[in-house]
């Protein structure tokens, strides 16, 4: 818990977030390889498990004819990835809605409190 105030340092945030879409960057192509890489497993079908009795029942156990544990890992190591690509960018867009809410703010206050400022000058 904090005690009511929030601080923000926005060069350090903006850092770690741009660190933070690098890293999802790098694990999302680590990812999409391995994926690409199982499917394609997959996609030999019985053969690479062996043609046989037992490398039919491991393939009908193994991913249930594309609704087991196996497909579901592959999707949702897939959704996993789509949502962690995502955070970098709007850590992004919080700090620099942060940054201008408080520069909004600081305005308005001196706009209240200093003295009253001369119109411009025209040109």
């Amino acid at each position: 818990m904090t005690d009511g105030n929030t601080f923000l340092r926005p060069k350090e945030a903006a850092e770690a977030a741009r660190q933070l879409t690098t890293i999802a960057d790098e694990l999302e192509r680590k990812i999409s390889v391995s994926v690409g890489r199982i499917r394609a497993i997959h996609g030999k079908g019985a053969a690479v498990w062996g043609d046989d009795d037992p490398g039919h029942k491991f393939v009908e156990n193994y991913d249930k004819g594309g609704n087991g544990a196996a497909s579901k890992t592959l999707e949702a190591s897939t959704r996993y990835v789509d949502v962690l690509t995502d955070v970098g960018p709007m850590v992004s867009k919080a700090v620099e809605g942060t940054v201008d809410v408080d520069q909004a703010l600081g305005d308005a206050i001196k706009k209240l409190t200093a003295q009253p400022v001369a119109p411009p000058p025209e040109i």
